[in-house]
């Protein structure tokens, strides 16, 4: 919950008491970040001189290729997004904000080279950015020797805010020993025996040390671990070293290495055998196309996801999502054959209700990648709850049957179309496969009701018909689960 005198409306305090501190400054949360960003400096009377004002110089230091690519482009998309909203509001202290944009390419002496130019040659005011946390600590020293106040917008690394913490760098966020101790009791009930994956450099190091930690404060063991170089495209000559007596997997991995890990250990076998959980970055919405519906089961940590529920069912979050949409679709439009763009704004619609433009999104994945998945599964699970084509949606389903013959939720959807078309012997050994694998799914427990229901085994309709509106009293198919529960009675 947030402080009450953190909120927008006392801001103004905040910029005319005058006393502006970095301990301050980090007082205010994450929750008013971009409040503080649109408003704390510009008063009113300077915003008049906006359109003749020296532009603001913001620096930022991204890794728009190499290793860190896919996670470097969204981390700019969001920098970029802030500027607008700030200009829009009057700029910083009266003046436009002006972003010069390096590509660091994932490597700390490219970066190390490319930020001292910001500041010899650029003349940057102040720097926002870092996504590799080996870059980060490698430019820390170029702002500090320029006493260039240096914003960490990712970095997670432990040390960049301790041991080598200095006065113009800071974070704005958590780090990885604040989501360990977030993390750790829910590990803890998944498992006592735990072997963690990393990504072999400072950040992944550092997070290893804080879950291990966390591991241990909460009575478990670390039984092994596994470091794994960054950008290692074949990771299972490390994947398939990890076996022993334990309960559950922890990996600690981000962009293009989260897709690799996320396939290559649910292919070995490692995610049906153990518990599968790790840092939220493996799982961002920009990796789900590749990873598809491997990746189900997953249990992670992250600061952002899409849910609009309780604290986060506001105006201003709202808005933020739709703006990040907006721009998705920008990036469909300037490449209207990426598939993966409109797989995530297929997801996007989706996640709003609109199935009616996520399935066009689909269609569209489907006329470039005619075996795709997550595209053909999504579509026939919307044409069958939509009252679309049952025979489309079942050419769909199988499509994604094929594709991905071993996953639950794949047949699950075959089977739920099967049940919509009265084929309740054919739906009935896909659907009960699926929930017996994916027991924490309301949906599947519904489907699973739903038609055992019409096998005429009431007493165990009723029990997975309650058991989904127990996960989840508001998933899609609740009402009708309550309505075929009165009707079992």
């Amino acid at each position: 919950m947030a402080d009450d005198n953190k909120t927008p409306d006392a801001l103004d305090d905040f910029w005319y008491d005058g006393k502006v501190t970095r301990r301050k400054l980090i007082g205010y949360g994450a929750a008013t970040a971009g409040a503080l960003g649109a408003t704390m400096l510009v008063p009113a009377p300077w915003q008049a001189a906006f359109g003749q004002a020296k532009p603001f110089k913001i620096g930022t230091s991204q890794p728009l290729s190499g290793a860190g690519a896919a996670g470097g482009k969204t981390a700019l998309v969001g920098i970029q997004m802030a500027a607008d909203h700030i200009n829009k509001s009057g700029g910083i202290n009266g003046r436009p904000v002006e972003l010069v944009i390096a590509d660091d390419e994932s490597k700390p002496d490219v970066a190390r080279r490319k930020t001292q130019k910001m500041v010899s040659e650029d003349n940057i005011d102040v720097h926002v950015g870092g996504f590799l946390s080996n870059i980060c600590l490698a430019c820390m020293p170029v702002w500090e020797e320029a006493k260039i106040v240096n914003m960490i917008s990712v970095c997670l690394d432990t040390t960049l805010t301790t041991t080598k913490c200095n006065r113009y760098s800071f974070r704005v966020h958590d780090y990885a020993p604040a989501q360990a101790v977030a993390f750790g009791p829910t590990l803890a009930k998944m498992g006592k025996k735990w072997h963690l994956a990393y990504a072999d450099y400072s950040w992944g190091q550092s997070t290893r040390d804080a879950y291990a930690a966390e591991i241990k404060k909460n009575g478990g063991t670390v039984v092994g671990t596994t470091g794994i170089p960054l950008g290692t495209a074949d990771m299972t000559p490390f994947l398939s070293k990890i076996k022993g007596d334990f309960d559950g997997l922890f990996g600690i991995f981000f962009g293009k290495d989260g897709v690799t890990i996320g396939n290559q250990a649910y292919d070995l076998g490692l995610t049906k055998k153990y518990k599968w959980a790790g840092d939220g970055a493996i799982c961002e919405s920009t990796n789900l196309p590749a990873l598809g519906n491997k990746i189900d089961g997953f249990v992670a940590i992250n600061r952002y996801i899409p849910v609009f529920q309780g604290a986060l069912d506001t105006p201003h979050h709202k808005k933020f999502f739709d703006d990040a949409k907006a721009r998705l679709a920008k990036v469909v439009e300037k490449n209207d054959k990426n598939v993966g763009a409109h797989v995530l704004l297929g997801m996007v619609l989706n996640s709003e209700g609109k199935t009616d433009a996520a399935n066009k999104e689909y269609r569209k994945v489907l006329t470039l990648s005619p075996k795709h998945p997550l595209a053909a599964n999504n579509l026939a699970a919307n044409l069958a709850d939509g009252g679309g084509n049952l025979d489309e949606a079942l050419k769909f389903a199988q499509i994604a049957r094929e594709a991905a013959p071993e996953d639950p939720s794949v047949g699950d959807t075959l089977g739920w179309v099967y049940y919509k078309k009265g084929l309740f012997e054919t739906a009935y050994p896909l659907i009960a496969d699926a929930a017996g694998k994916l027991k924490n799914n309301a949906s599947i427990r519904y489907h699973h009701g739903m038609v055992l229901a019409k096998k005429g085994k009431n007493k165990e309709a009723a029990a997975e018909l309650n058991a989904a509106l127990s996960l989840d009293p508001k998933f899609p198919g609740a009402d009708e689960a309550k309505k075929t529960l009165e009707g079992l009675k």
